[in-house]
């Protein structure tokens, strides 16, 4: 069994894949952290689940238009707040 220091980790930069995600209803859990102050990483254990729905992602899978318009706000608010407040020097 893997301790949590020993779970792999899926790192990404893409917010249209972390939006998808969302917009799937997985409960995958991200972290969104601030590498540098112009940039926005998401972060998940790579696990068989994200895999799966990384796939749909990757062949255009159909998800529903309102689901993925309020997931993206969602996606976007988060990273907007993250951003800003890494530029005013506030630890998030």
């Amino acid at each position: 069994m893997q301790t949590e220091s020993q779970t792999k980790k899926f790192r990404t930069r893409d917010y249209l894949l972390r939006t998808f995600v969302k917009a799937k209803n997985s409960n995958i859990p991200f972290q969104t952290v601030c590498p540098r102050p112009d940039k926005v990483e998401y972060i998940t254990d790579a696990t068989d689940a994200l895999y799966r729905i990384i796939a749909e992602y990757n062949s255009n899978a159909p998800v529903p238009v309102q689901d993925f318009i309020e997931a993206m706000k969602d996606v976007k608010d988060e990273m907007m707040d993250l951003l800003r407040s890494q530029r005013a020097g506030v630890p998030r």
